[in-house]
């Protein structure tokens, strides 16, 4: 997993596992409004919450539903002030641990 956090405002994450890119999944800040691109772009935040769910399962962890990790996919931008905060949820909810320095 590799995590970019820029200004605190957007975290990207994506997922390597085993050869196999998943994401990159986006939090805080839409990538279109932070670029200051017009151009939105179309998002599956329920497929990527999925994947999301699905990985940490893999993993051993236990996650709650996709559905609360859906929800802070979705309104991560408008529930915390900082995308850290947003992105420690994310863990929570995935029931992995936080990383150090976030």
């Amino acid at each position: 997993m590799t995590l970019d956090v820029h200004d605190s405002d957007i975290g990207i994450l994506t997922i390597h596992d085993g050869g196999v890119v998943a994401g990159p999944f986006y939090l805080g800040v839409p990538p279109e409004e932070y670029v200051h691109d017009q151009k939105p772009r179309v998002r599956d935040v329920d497929g990527e919450a999925q994947v999301l769910h699905q990985w940490a399962c893999a993993h051993g962890a236990n996650p709650r539903s996709v559905q609360e990790v859906a929800t802070i996919l979705e309104r991560s931008a408008d529930d915390y002030d900082l995308v850290e905060e947003a992105l420690a949820a994310l863990f929570d909810t995935l029931g992995i641990p936080v990383p150090d320095g976030l």
